[in-house]
């Protein structure tokens, strides 16, 4: 058996991996030569040792789409600071196929799950004490002090990259534990 591809308005090629001298049922991975976010038409035929002997092409038109290539997952981290605060930052990776709309980030408490902030980096500005995270409306690293949070607490930060194709879209996470107020200090 031999298989070929052809990308929309493209030129049909060999899937090599495809090629066998089988006369059952064969199934095979095509992993070279693939285009992301494109529609395949395929053929195949009977493939003989005699070149004359080669059977008639079946063609299938438009069989399969391959899939995006997602955006590399964020660097998100959270840098315990003190009893109540952390740094967040975050720095975006390669966006591949990521057509990109908007940062959304959300810090919740890890043993409750209780959000404690949510944004979205294309809505309208808030004040700063309006809210804990920085995310920003273009696709930017950013970083920000969390203020006000509960001392000897465990918080997780979501950063995820949505995009015009969301199979393109991907999250990343982190975690850390505010500082344990001192007792003693309090008076």
């Amino acid at each position: 058996w031999e298989l070929q591809l052809r990308p929309f308005q493209g030129d049909w090629f060999l899937a090599e991996e495809c090629i066998s001298s089988l006369h059952a049922d064969v199934n095979c991975t095509v992993t070279e030569g693939l285009q992301s976010q494109t529609k395949y038409d395929t053929r195949v035929r009977a493939y003989c040792l005699d070149p004359l002997a080669k059977g008639n092409w079946t063609e299938v038109l438009g069989l399969f789409t391959t899939p995006a290539i997602p955006a590399d997952r964020p660097l998100v981290g959270l840098e315990t600071l003190g009893p109540r605060q952390m740094k967040f930052f975050f720095d975006p990776q390669e966006s591949w196929d990521c057509s990109f709309v908007a940062f959304v980030g959300e810090l919740r408490e890890a043993d409750t799950g209780e959000i404690v902030d949510a944004q979205r980096g294309d809505s309208v500005s808030r004040a700063a004490n309006e809210t804990l995270l920085c995310v920003p409306a273009e696709r930017v690293g950013a970083q920000c002090v969390l203020t006000g949070l509960m001392s000897n607490t465990t918080y997780i930060v979501t950063i995820c990259e949505t995009c015009s194709n969301p199979q393109a879209e991907v999250c990343a996470e982190a975690m850390n534990t505010t500082l344990s107020m001192n007792p003693d200090a309090v008076g």
